[in-house]
């Protein structure tokens, strides 16, 4: 039983993961459609180049800064109350 709960554990976890699947691939999509729209409108490749690049980069930022809201907040909820640990503590001594 409690192999069957880590499982689905784990697969809770790995769908929470999804959505920065889906910011990344977000931005390389524009990424490589502005690079598209950048050639063909006679900019230098070079400058459509850096675009791409520019736009990933700006991707991948984003994504961390969505996660690293994302385990805040999750730290936050899951964050076990001090004074209890501490009264528990003092029972003891």
């Amino acid at each position: 039983m409690t192999r069957r709960i880590r499982n689905i554990k784990d697969f809770i976890e790995a769908v929470k993961m999804i959505p920065f699947a889906l910011v990344i691939a977000g931005y390389v999509f524009l990424a490589a459609w502005v690079t598209v729209w950048l050639a063909t409108n006679g900019w230098p490749v070079w400058i459509a180049f850096c675009a791409l690049i520019a736009v990933v980069i700006f991707g991948l930022w984003q994504a961390y800064l969505f996660f690293t809201a994302w385990e805040k907040i999750r730290r936050k909820i899951n964050k076990p109350s001090g004074h209890d640990n501490q009264r528990d503590n003092d029972n003891h001594d």
